[in-house]
């Protein structure tokens, strides 16, 4: 089902900006939920629970999003005190902290 994204043009950096929802991450197709899902699980082998809920996921989408977890965000997290849960929180505080969402590409 294809998506539609609204683009508003900001009148400060005069940009051009598209408006998702917040559990979108954008350049993925594996949504926010799930990927905080693969992140937090570290007791399960590789995201087994979230391969099984979502079969578009694979080994291979699991172990690059934890990867870049901890390349990109693991110590940022950490420094700035945020939780992967409430989602609602975690996108708030990234926002906040970062100027960006919790964004792990696949």
């Amino acid at each position: 089902m294809p998506l539609s994204i609204n683009r508003v043009k900001c009148t400060v950096c005069e940009k051009t900006h598209g408006l998702l929802l917040a559990n979108i991450v954008p350049y993925s197709q594996v949504p926010l939920h799930d990927q905080v899902a693969i992140i937090s699980d570290a007791s399960t082998p590789a995201g087994a629970a979230t391969m099984e809920s979502n079969p578009a996921i694979d080994e291979n989408n699991v172990k690059y999003i934890i990867r870049q977890y901890h390349h990109h965000w693991r110590q940022r997290t950490i420094t700035e005190n945020i939780s992967l849960q409430p989602l609602d929180l975690l996108i708030r505080q990234c926002f906040s902290h970062f100027d960006r969402q919790l964004q792990i590409s696949v």
